[in-house]
């Protein structure tokens, strides 16, 4: 998973490397909510977008190897097995949002060398449409991958009530996967029916809402393993 994962890092930097021989000077640098171009800038900057892929990679490396060397310190065999798994699901998640961020800079650079081309106005792609909808399979995917995770203060629902006890993680996180999974399906829905901006506010809508109903469910579930405590 970490070849992959750098693989997938490296590559948008050659890319753009590529790209950027075919490119003019002044490129569009930045979109404003409507779509339209509120900034020139240089060609070079296309680069900055790679190295934000390649500074997450190394992030991902680090927690990585954090918990690699724990997996090698602790003698139980309970957490040597928890920590594992946690490992493994840490690099699918490193794995699927680079993917997500690859996808995005490959849209920017089309969009890029098609402005350079053609006219502002015949330009028809969304980019806030389209990060939305992706967003929305992320959203879905770590809804799926959430109840997979054992307790850690790295990926999951974390609060104080979901990493109460092994209990109250998995229930929170089982439920919280759910929630995540609806937010993200109601994500993708609502961003292909609606343009980017209304995409992008009822994205962020559903987020809010999604993570104050997981807290709440989290609070329930750790209130209930606290009973047998007040007796």
């Amino acid at each position: 998973m970490r070849k992959v994962l750098w693989i997938l890092a490296i590559v948008p930097l050659a890319v753009t490397a590529v790209v950027l021989q075919f490119m003019p000077d002044k490129i569009p640098a930045h979109y404003n909510f409507a779509g339209e171009i509120d900034r020139w800038g240089s060609k070079y900057e296309s680069f900055i977008y790679p190295l934000i892929i390649i500074a997450m990679a190394i992030f991902w490396e680090c927690i990585n190897s954090y918990y690699c060397k724990k997996s090698k310190s602790v003698k139980d065999d309970k957490q040597r097995a928890e920590i594992a798994n946690n490992i493994r699901v840490i690099g699918i998640t490193a794995v699927a949002t680079t993917v997500l961020f690859n996808i995005l800079h490959y849209i920017s650079l089309y969009k890029a060398c098609t402005i350079s081309d053609l006219s502002v106005a015949n330009v028809e792609i969304d980019s806030i449409k389209i990060t939305c909808v992706l967003m929305g399979l992320l959203f879905v995917f770590i809804g799926n991958i959430m109840p997979k995770t054992k307790l850690n203060g790295t990926i999951g629902l974390r609060c104080t009530y979901s990493m109460y006890n092994d209990v109250t993680w998995s229930k929170s996180n089982r439920f919280a996967g759910f929630v995540f999974v609806i937010t993200g399906i109601l994500t993708v829905i609502t961003s292909l029916i609606f343009n980017g901006v209304i995409s992008m506010i009822l994205m962020m809508v559903y987020l809010i809402v999604s993570v104050i109903i997981m807290i709440l469910y989290a609070k329930k579930i750790y209130e209930e393993e606290n009973i047998p405590d007040n007796n």
